[in-house]
């Protein structure tokens, strides 16, 4: 085994540790709806943004399904920068009102939401695939 899988290996066990941890919940329709995209093909994995061309990174494909209309070409390169309601044009991290539409319960006041994106973003920007993303998602969440 390389010494990168060993290191994805870990970020993967620590993302499963701390996200059991946590103890949050995708609703289950949000949560069914991403993983079928995940896993489905039709989305190029990208790191680093939630959407460079036509890469995606896993933040990306959850804030494209929750809502496609939220997209807006960058105006310089190739980025995306995705917005919802009146919150601010982000291009690494859903908006609140996407990270609402996820979670079973409330995102008000609680710093889980943000650990369990950041989770998420770090297996995606480590290496992980999609595939790899969508099973923690499914075992964790």
């Amino acid at each position: 085994m390389s010494d990168s899988q060993v290191h994805l290996d870990g970020i993967i066990s620590t993302a499963k540790r701390e996200l059991k941890t946590l103890g949050v919940k995708f609703k289950p329709e949000f949560k069914g709806e991403l993983l079928e995209a995940l896993r489905s093909g039709d989305y190029k994995q990208h790191q680093g943004r939630l959407r460079f061309g036509d890469g995606f990174c896993c933040l990306g494909v959850s804030c494209d399904i929750l809502n496609e209309e939220g997209w807006e070409k960058a105006e310089i390169g190739a980025g995306y920068c995705f917005s919802e309601d009146d919150h601010p044009k982000n291009v690494t991290f859903p908006p609140k009102p996407i990270v609402a539409k996820m979670f079973e319960r409330s995102v008000d006041g609680s710093r889980y939401y943000g650990q369990v994106m950041n989770r998420l973003a770090k297996m995606n920007d480590s290496g992980a695939s999609f595939e790899q993303i969508a099973d923690v998602i499914e075992e964790m969440l």
